[in-house]
């Protein structure tokens, strides 16, 4: 009696409390937005409920157009609520009292408080640490609105280096994918979610994690996948492994929800008493191959 009692409260909201998202909003101002992916937060602070305290504060950055930046911090330092503010998945306020929304994160000129929740995600993309695939054929799971055409399906398939295990199946395309995914492996299943995101053509995609449960040979196919197909797009990288950052055109350093450090790898690792540089001396034996990572990426 439990279960019904949640489902009535759920779908009937008998109680008054239960908190959904905001309804409302103006729709995208154009077919092409975001036009180049530049993200700028003023004085920005998130808590997740008014009793807690911010798990962001004053993060005031300007991100440019087809930045590669990559993300960091030890856990609990507001990585993945400042990603969770782009999707506004958490209302993101322009200073610390709350209340005031407006002006807190603007992408391309476009204040994203003022738009409508789907025209605002529909125009991102952004791939997980645990791949989400669902139980329908590969077709659907490439393309679920069925927007793009079988050429744009298949220059994909092939980009992410999946042509030959789709070619494999029986239907092809129109294969199932099983509850799960459990006909793929984690890295195609992965390999399927960076297609999706490449059918978007979003100007501003966020990597959160992506490559933490995948295999090295895989994680290397996303990498240069990912340099090659977005290069012109706004790449914003979590990083679990500091190796998969260390090209990144700047890196934001998190800690105790304050963005503290944000400048290029190499700047950042020119000063030793920088956390970043800190961190990356906490790897251990695998900080000099790390330094050279973004030695080699400052070379034309």
């Amino acid at each position: 009696m439990a279960s019904v009692e949640r489902v009535l409260e759920y779908a009937s909201n008998l109680f008054g409390n239960v908190p959904s998202e905001p309804k409302g909003g103006e729709p995208a101002p154009s077919t092409q937005w975001p036009h180049s992916g530049r993200i700028v937060t003023s004085d920005m602070c998130v808590r997740y409920r008014p009793e807690l305290p911010l798990a962001l504060r004053g993060v005031s950055c300007t991100i440019e157009p087809r930045a590669k930046v990559g993300i960091v911090g030890r856990t609990g330092s507001g990585k993945t609520t400042f990603v969770s503010a782009l999707w506004r998945l958490v209302e993101p306020t322009c200073g610390a009292e709350g209340g005031v929304r407006a002006g807190a994160i603007s992408i391309d000129g476009v204040d994203i408080s003022s738009l409508e929740l789907h025209a605002l995600r529909s125009r991102l993309a952004i791939i997980v640490q645990d791949p989400v695939v669902f139980n329908e054929s590969i077709r659907y799971n490439l393309d679920p609105y069925n927007l793009a055409s079988d050429e744009a399906i298949n220059r994909v398939v092939k980009l992410v280096r999946l042509e030959a295990a789709i070619a494999a199946l029986p239907d092809g395309l129109e294969a199932p994918v099983g509850e799960a995914g459990s006909n793929f492996s984690v890295g195609q299943r992965q390999l399927i979610c960076l297609a999706r995101a490449m059918l978007r053509e979003s100007k501003l995609i966020v990597l959160d994690e992506a490559t933490a449960s995948i295999d090295n040979e895989t994680d290397a196919i996303l990498q240069s996948t990912i340099r090659e197909t977005f290069a012109d797009a706004t790449v914003l990288t979590i990083a679990h492994r500091l190796h998969t950052i260390m090209d990144s055109t700047r890196i934001m350093l998190f800690d105790k929800g304050e963005l503290k450090e944000h400048d290029t790898p190499s700047a950042l690792l020119a000063d030793g008493e920088s956390a970043f540089s800190r961190l990356v001396e906490d790897t251990g034996s695998a900080a000099a191959h790390l330094r050279s990572l973004a030695e080699a990426a400052t070379k034309p």
